[in-house]
């Protein structure tokens, strides 16, 4: 199957090189591909993995929603019942551009992490739908409220 995919972006490709102004259509394309056998299956559309998924979201509607309702209802607030480890306030950080202040704060005895607001953070990998979200950073403190995630989101 790789060599028909390879042949057909070979033929597109001299297609285009041939005559620069013509565009090829989705429709070309995919005649010149090889009889998909299994064409019930239907292909998921492809994203940016680097792109933050609420981005992806607003961008793109639903083209990305997922039958476990990924991107669904987002976070929560108030909802799950959890302890929240003790926060560490461990300093503030501003930027020249006049971009959102972060903070670095220490979960428990953990390591130390960067947030600035309206970060969505995991708290108990035991519970993955736990969340905290940060809400307000300010030199002194900072602010953050308890729920859940309306979805599970990996990030590796």
């Amino acid at each position: 199957m790789k060599s028909c995919c390879f042949f057909s972006l070979l033929l597109v490709t001299q297609i285009a090189l041939a005559n620069p102004n013509a565009r090829v259509a989705i429709s070309d394309w995919q005649s010149l591909t090889a009889v998909d056998t299994q064409a019930s299956i239907s292909r998921p559309l492809l994203r940016d993995p680097f792109s933050d998924p609420q981005t992806s979201y607003s961008e793109h509607g639903s083209a990305f929603q997922q039958n476990n309702g990924a991107f669904g209802s987002g976070f929560q607030r108030g909802r799950g019942e959890f302890t929240v480890p003790e926060l560490i306030f461990k300093g503030y950080i501003e930027s020249d551009d006049g971009d959102k202040p972060m903070a670095l704060i220490q979960i428990g005895k953990d390591k130390v992490h960067m947030v600035k607001e309206g970060d969505e953070i995991n708290i108990d990998p035991s519970q993955p739908r736990n969340a905290i979200r940060i809400t307000n950073i300010s030199r002194l403190s900072i602010t953050v409220e308890t729920g859940i995630l309306g979805t599970v989101r990996v990030l590796r």
